[in-house]
Parts: C-alpha cells; structure tokens; sequence
C-alpha cells in the first residue's frame, strides 16, 4: 500500500504573481488553476502529472529515450554527464550487451532506487540521468547536503551525504520536487524541502539547455512533464521560500537591489579574511552578492547571507574588499563601500624548550613522563616523544605527561621530548630523563598472531588471541598493516577493526578474505584488502601505533609461508616484533583444522638460563656489542618497526658483534640458537 507523506506547506498570506503559461503549454495545463497557491496548486498539479502519465516504459527501455534526453547539444553523439558535467560517447554505456571495451557510464536514479516505492517509478525517465558509474557509486542512496567552500565547487561525497556540484544542484532540486508530486515519495529521505527550495532558486533552468530538451525528450516518450523545469518558481508559490525563476512572468524584474551597507572585515588569519555587512533589499528578493577583491571579481556567495570568509589569501598583505547584490533576474546594486584588512605574518618562532623532564611509575612495558610546559607566541598544541633518540609520538595535545607504553621488559630506556605549535614550528630536544622498566609477569601483556593462512587462490586468513588475562572489549588501538613484497615499510594496507568488536580472554579473532572458500565458519570479520598476502608479505599487529607482533620479516622478500597454513606454537605465550619460523608449526594448504581457536601449555616464552644473556654494554656507546656465551648463538639486530639491519653470530671465541653500521636509536637483538631464541632491547648511542 502507498504510504502518504505530509508536506508541510510554507506559504500563507504572502501575494505572488499571476501565472499564466506560455501559448505552447497552454493545452498542457489546461486543467490547473494556476491562481491557486500552496497545497491546492500542487494537488491541481499532481493530478495533471499522473494523469498525462499515458506511457509505462519497462527499465530495460529507458536507453533509447534517456541518451537523446541527455543529448550534449554541442555533440550529438555524446551525452552530457549529471554532476561531473563530462561529455561521453553514447557507446559508452556500461551494460552486459554493449559490444564496446570502453563502458564509463549508466543512467541512475537521482532518487535513489533503493528508496522508492518500486513499481512504475522505476523506470520513469524523469528521475534518470546519466551519470559516471564511480561517481554514482560515490553517492549511493546517501542524502543530498549543501557545499562548502568556493563556488562552482564540483560535486563530492563525504561517505554519509552527497553535494551534486554548484551547477547542478537545481537540476537535483526539481527532479526530487517531480518525485514527490508524481509519487508522494518523502523529501526527509534525501534530504529537505528547504534545501530544495534554496537550490531551485539559486541554480535557473538555462535556456536552451539540458532540462528543457529533458522535458520535451520525456514527455514525447511517456506524456507528462517535470512542471518545476517548465517553471521553476512553481514550487515558490506551493510551499513559499527565496522566489525561484519565473518563466512565465511577462513583465520582467528590472530592480535592482540596494546597495550593501556596513562592510567590515575582521578576524584575519595569514590565508583568510572573515566580511560581514547589512543586508541589501530588493522587489522580489536578494538571491546572492559578489564579492570583489582590489576591485577585481572575485567570488558569488550562492546565498542571501551577510558573511562570507575569504579564502586563499598571501600572509602580511594589505587586501580591500567591496561586494554588491544580485536577484534571481540578475539584477546587481551599485559596490558597496570598501573595506580593508591585513592578513597576519607566518608564525616562525620555536616553542620554548620543555623542561624538568622525569620518567617515573615504571611497569614491565610503560613508563609514565612528565615536564613542564613550553610556551609560544600563539600556542604549543602538542610535544613529540623520543625514545633512545628515534621519534617515538607525538601527543596531539598540550597536556604535559604522557605514558610511554608497548616497552621491552629490564631494559633502561633514555626519554627526550620536543614542543610544536600549530604552524609547525618545533623547539630543540629536552634534557634527557632515563628509566628502566621492570621484570615481566608469566601472562601475556598483548594480543599476538596465533595463526596464518596462506592457501590457494582467496583461501587467506589470520588470527589474533587473547591470553592477556582480561577480556579486551575496545579494539580501536590496534591495527593490522600488510607490507607487500619485501618493501621496508607498512604502507601497503592498513586495517582496523570494526565498531564493537572484541575478544574475550582465552579466546581468538579471526580475519578472512571476502572471497575466502574454506574455513568460513570460524571467520569474525572479512576483509580482502588486508588479507591480500602471498607467502613473502610481511603482517604486523600494532597497538597505540606500536608493533607487538610479526608475521615475515619486513624489508625481506623470501617466501615463508606460500600455499601453508602455520600456527603459533602452544608454548608461545606473546608476540614477538622479530619473526621467527621455530616459533611456528606448519600444516598443509587449507588446513582449517585449529583456527577459531587457540591453547597454550605454558606462559614461560624461553628457558630460564637463556633468558638471562645479556647485551654489554647497553646503552650502547661504540662499535663493539658483547654478548658472552660458551655455545654458538646466532644475533639479529632489527629496527623498531621489524627491518632486519645485520645478521652476525657469536660464540665463546668471538663474543662481540661490529655494529659500527648502526645510527644512532633503538634496536630489537634477536638471540637464538636453533632450539631457543629471546628478544632484547639495544639503544645505540
């Protein structure tokens, strides 16, 4: 059953205009009293509209009408595209049947199909126009919002609503207007009667253009008429507003509006300058002004509003402004008078240097900073934190502590910071504050990877568990980043987990391909771009930015797991930032026998004697780095981020490394020995 939608009419006492068609619409709407107004004009209307509705086209009919509707009037061979405003070859349609390799566009509903009370709307050539098929995709079924910015903006999309583009918002405007008088379909589900209104009266019907070979296109093909491109101020007389275009008035608006008064300008910034003034009067109604910079045209506001903010401006300079109003005819006042104002100069002077930095509250993985806050000529927004002397965060606030997390175990970590203010400008490094975090408990203190999946064409998927000890019910900190084929670093793909997602203690999150074949049952969340991995692409999960655990090694192009599925071994108690193949066991391609879940027999990641070698000196200030040893150990040392940097070995005649290579900052030392393997913290001075 037809739902019926309340408009909720606008107009009252207020007098318009006698309406009277021209000779070539007269027999058209013979049966519409056009001295009607507000809810009895539109119901003359609707009734004429449905009733000329003679001819029901099917869907699959609507090409041979809608690409002469469309017809570019300077091509005939092309159609001209709704909100991009490209001209294309009427080849170009995309559609199963078309012979041509190059399909760009279709034709869409500007009233989202999805929406509609489907029946022969559908297919009325009315609510169609052609449109780029990305664009269009863009848009979806979200709602219609005004733009911002410079006029003649083009369209864009911000994923919840959609602005058509400055010179096609009326089109917009009187296609949805159509939809509700021919199908009582709502304004409030694409948006709203005022902002209808608004664009139907700033953006006219042109003359000779594509709305009105539309109108005579369509209702050749299907009998009635959209009567809001006919005349567009209709739609003012049934539910009021700015007056829109009249096309029918033979006695033409030749006022002009009065001239704005009590320009000013204020607030400078070094791009922008904020103007405001007494609005202009006008007959019928001011439509919009234009603004004019050093006497030269320099924008129209699109709206009868008395403030506009210049934008684009050059710092330090002096700039004079003047502007006039405009009516919907075109009529202008005379300039207004002038206003001046001088943008402000760059900010390039330095934040002041933080002091009395201490670290304090050590945990096994946090230490807890604070200092004294640094001043600026305008603002310090924010502080960077270094750690070992390698960029760490920055804060994104000017609040002056802050909780250094995801650190190694035992390890003395040296902390420095910086001040920045909002142009960019940074203060010189603090004095340095030095902290060691404590031992470790026997629980995990992070998510790791417990499995990977790498088997044949989409087959691909991971998964993540919680041995923590607590229920993790916010996932936003993490993320997991895929760096494709031996690059050295994360900016292949990055993937963050949906809204509300979490994993209970003892439990596991498992990510699948979109196309994934195998294993669907156990699959938490599909995501094919982060599961795009193909045996040699290493995988990181990050927490608050930071890199708790690996799969592959980053910067390294060998295959490790092609066409393999491998699972973390029981033993495994937590991630670890440097991979390492013994710390997992592999299975054949497709195995889907152990994901979804996940078990540990220990909490204890390595023996105890093993656990206990040690780097000398560290911090490291020198070339040489000592690690004492009665057997043959194999050493990697690897950036923060999982890069290998050298790959050496020790034993208890060569006990020391050469690490003259190294820079300045943190390193990870991986220690193995084919059966054990601990991970330490190395900062080089």
């Amino acid at each position: 059953m037809k739902h019926i939608y309340l408009v909720f009419l606008l107009v009252t006492s207020i007098g318009f205009a006698q309406l009277t068609p021209p000779a070539s619409l007269q027999t058209y709407y013979t049966d519409v009293d056009f001295s009607k107004t507000g809810s009895d004009l539109y119901d003359d209307l609707a009734t004429t509209t449905i009733a000329k509705h003679t001819t029901f086209l099917t869907y699959s009919q609507r090409h041979q009408f809608l690409y002469n509707a469309d017809e570019d009037s300077s091509n005939e061979s092309n159609v001209l595209l709704m909100y991009s405003g490209e001209s294309r070859s009427k080849t170009e349609y995309v559609s199963g049947s078309n012979p041509n390799s190059t399909q760009t566009f279709n034709t869409e509903h500007v009233y989202p199909r999805s929406l509609l009370d489907i029946g022969i709307s559908e297919a009325d050539l009315h609510l169609l126009r052609s449109c780029d098929t990305n664009i269009n995709s863009s848009r979806g079924n979200n709602p219609f919002t005004n733009g911002s910015g410079t006029p003649n903006q083009a369209y864009f999309s911000t994923g919840s609503s959609f602005f058509p583009g400055w010179e096609w918002r009326g089109d917009v405007a009187r296609i949805i207007m159509y939809v509700n008088l021919r199908y009582n379909e709502p304004f409030s589900s694409v948006g709203t009667l005022n902002l209808f209104l608004e664009w139907n009266a700033a953006d006219p019907v042109s003359l000779n253009e594509i709305e009105d070979n539309r109108n005579t296109v369509i209702s050749d093909a299907q009998g009635n008429r959209n009567p809001f491109i006919d005349n567009p101020y209709l739609a003012t007389v049934i539910w009021g507003g700015t007056p829109a275009q009249d096309r029918w008035n033979t006695t033409p608006d030749t006022e002009v509006p009065t001239t704005p008064t009590a320009l000013v300008a204020v607030n400078p910034t070094e791009t922008t300058v904020d103007l405001s003034w007494t609005a202009s009067t006008d007959n019928i109604a001011v439509s919009s002004y234009d603004v004019y910079l050093g006497g030269a045209f320099y924008v129209n506001t699109s709206s009868n509003t008395t403030t506009y903010t210049v934008t684009g401006l050059t710092a330090s300079t002096a700039y004079t402004f003047t502007l006039l109003a405009k009516d919907a005819s075109g009529n202008e006042s005379s300039l207004s008078t002038s206003a001046t104002e001088t943008t402000t100069a760059p900010d390039t002077e330095d934040p002041t240097i933080p002091a009395s930095l201490t670290a304090s509250n050590p945990t096994a993985s946090t230490v807890d900073l604070s200092w004294t806050a640094s001043t600026d000529n305008t603002a310090v927004t924010s502080y960077d934190v270094y750690v070992g002397g390698v960029f760490y965060v920055n804060t994104e606030s000017n609040a002056t502590t802050y909780t250094v997390t995801n650190l190694i175990s035992e390890t003395a970590f040296t902390f420095t910071i910086l001040a920045k203010d909002a142009a960019g400008n940074a203060s010189a490094l603090s004095g340095s504050a030095i902290e060691t975090t404590l031992v470790s408990s026997s629980s995990s203190k992070n998510l790791f990877f417990s499995e990977y999946m790498e088997g044949s064409s989409n087959n691909k998927a991971f998964e993540i568990a919680n041995f923590t000890g607590s229920d993790i019910t916010d996932l936003s900190i993490y993320q997991v980043k895929l760096s494709a084929n031996g690059a050295a670093d994360w900016t292949t793909n990055t993937y963050n987990f949906p809204t509300g997602a979490s994993i209970t203690d003892n439990d596991v999150y498992v990510i699948g391909n979109g196309s994934l074949a195998v294993c669907t049952g156990v699959v938490d969340n599909s995501n094919s771009s982060i599961t795009g991995f193909n045996g040699n692409d290493a995988i990181g999960l990050f927490k608050n930015g930071a890199l708790i655990d690996i799969v592959g090694t980053l910067g390294d192009t060998a295959t490790f797991g092609s066409n393999t599925t491998l699972v973390r071994n029981s033993t495994i108690a937590e991630g670890n930032t440097i991979f390492n193949i013994n710390e997992w066991t592999a299975s054949i391609s497709n195995t889907c026998s152990n994901l979804g879940q996940h078990s540990q027999t220990t909490l204890n990641i390595n023996n105890n004697d093993f656990e206990a070698i040690k780097l000398y000196p560290n911090p490291l200030n020198g070339d040489q780095l000592f690690i004492k040893t009665n057997e043959i150990l194999n050493v990697k040392i690897f950036s923060i981020l999982g890069e290998k940097i050298t790959d050496s070995s020790v034993d208890a005649s060569k006990s020391y490394i050469n690490v003259s290579n190294l820079n300045k900052g943190v390193y990870l030392v991986s220690i193995s020995n084919g059966n054990k393997s601990v991970t330490k913290k190395l900062i080089k001075l």
